[in-house]
């Protein structure tokens, strides 16, 4: 199915994601081949929520440097190179002083025009500190639901970024697995330039 999924997305020129939060224990259970399924479905997808370690899954190598801003970048350029319909690469950054008191930035790697120095355009997320959280369980599909609907609403990445991590920040303030705040909720969160949780 993954494959025929990322054939289909080719041949209609249609935008795909992946979601690349792996899960080792899961794959074990399933007696799957991570690498070759998750490549199937990267080979259609044109934005990839995932970080260095997926991609070292998917391309069977190693990102080594003990920078992992270096790693990530590395980790985009072999994407892209090995990808070719991949234009977008985005994961958060999480911080956990405890359970409760956590701070999370976004970062989005984009591919650029052959022109430019590696062929990687890189924007961030500015850090929203989190006290009090109440359940992270749910944040990275807000943070992906955000970002996309801001990049299908044809705002730029670093408007997109922003939303999808305020997005996160909120789910971060209430319990269970969905964020139900609507898109004016998560733009009020985000104030003038500050992250502000509204409950």
């Amino acid at each position: 199915f993954p494959k025929l999924a990322a054939e289909v997305a080719v041949i209609a020129d249609l935008d795909a994601l992946l979601d690349g939060n792996f899960r080792g224990k899961l794959w074990e259970q399933w007696e799957g081949d991570p690498p070759a399924t998750l490549g199937k479905m990267l080979s259609g997808a044109t934005v990839a929520f995932a970080d260095d370690r997926d991609f070292a899954l998917v391309l069977k190598t190693k990102f080594d440097s003990a920078d992992p801003a270096v790693r990530r970048r590395e980790a985009a350029k072999a994407a892209f190179t090995a990808f070719p319909r991949l234009q977008r690469i985005a994961c958060t950054l999480r911080v956990q002083d405890s359970v409760a008191d956590q701070a999370l930035s976004a970062v989005m790697l984009t591919r650029a025009t052959p022109e430019s120095d590696d062929g990687v355009i890189e924007t961030n997320a500015e850090a929203i500190h989190m006290a009090g959280v109440v359940d992270r369980v749910g944040g990275g599909d807000a943070f992906a639901s955000g970002v996309l609907f801001g990049l299908w609403s044809g705002w730029s990445d670093q408007e997109a970024l922003d939303f999808g991590l305020a997005a996160a920040g909120l789910k971060h303030s209430v319990p269970g697995d969905f964020n139900l705040f609507t898109a004016d909720e998560v733009r009020a969160a985000m104030g003038d330039g500050g992250f502000d949780i509204r409950r």
